[in-house]
């Protein structure tokens, strides 16, 4: 992921490029689910060879670096205030994705079978693309750390509203505006950390990110199998939206206080949005 930051701030790749990415996450999720059930094998295969098409894509046609000692220098980017204060916010983004992924097997199981969990997060992919393509076409106001926050609160608020679904057409409907905000979010995030760290740190803060994220998610749904049985899939939903909106808050109001330091101020003096 750091290469494709690096891509963005390249003066011939537009800025939106980490939202290309994003959207290229959200097709992945529309097609995954539609692989299960009888084309499993076919799916998986699938997934085999576009990995390793990928990869070679990667290794091949991808620049390297010009400093490769510069990195291995680098202080850790866990110095950073701002990097911290993005990892809790993806702390709460990664549980939060994490109970609804097992709450939408649930719901899917008690709403006429477990297969159609597949089909909402087809959807939920879908909404999260449609949402990317409108973030990547325009330009937006604000810093991008407050644009993070913003998609992560709306994720979170459009999480909580599946806790009034009765039916499976209706909850399908809501995980349309739930994906919106995901693709945004997501982009947004990968901006914000290549912004919070040292250039020569940016490798180490994104896979920091991403570990905490999918540690994040396997907790979630850890959490979700005793929520969803105790106090049903509602309470999870719910629970689920408030980690989002609780991740924002905090990303927000500690931006704020951070901004006002003077050597938060001295350490992105040379950072623009």
């Amino acid at each position: 992921m750091s290469s494709v930051a690096q891509l963005a701030e390249a003066p011939r790749y537009p800025g939106s490029v980490v939202l290309e990415d994003a959207g290229a996450a959200s097709l992945a999720d529309i097609t995954k689910p539609l692989s299960a059930g009888e084309l499993a094998g076919l799916g998986l295969m699938a997934c085999a060879v576009i990995t390793l098409a990928g990869t070679s894509l990667y290794s091949t046609g991808l620049p390297a670096p010009g400093n490769r000692n510069a990195a291995s220098a680098a202080p850790s980017p866990l110095r950073q205030a701002g990097l911290r204060i993005l990892l809790i916010s993806a702390a709460c983004y990664g549980v939060a994705a994490g109970i609804l992924n097992l709450a939408l097997v649930a719901f899917a199981g008690a709403h006429g079978g477990v297969a159609w969990a597949g089909v909402l997060v087809a959807i939920w992919g879908l909404g999260s693309l449609a949402g990317g393509l409108l973030y990547g076409s325009r330009d937006w106001g604000g810093s991008v750390e407050r644009r993070a926050m913003g998609c992560l609160a709306l994720f979170g608020a459009t999480l909580m509203l599946l806790a009034a679904a009765r039916s499976l057409i209706f909850l399908a409907l809501l995980m349309v505006p739930l994906g919106v905000p995901l693709s945004p979010w997501l982009g947004a995030l990968s901006a914000s950390v290549q912004r919070a760290v040292p250039a020569a740190s940016s490798t180490e803060a994104f896979a920091w990110t991403f570990a905490v994220i999918t540690v994040a998610m396997a907790t979630g749904s850890a959490i979700s199998g005793v929520v969803i049985q105790g106090a049903g899939t509602e309470t999870a939903f719910l629970a689920a939206g408030g980690l989002g909106l609780a991740g924002a808050a905090f990303g927000t109001i500690r931006e704020a206080f951070t901004a006002k330091s003077p050597a938060s101020a001295q350490s992105k003096g040379g950072k623009s949005a």
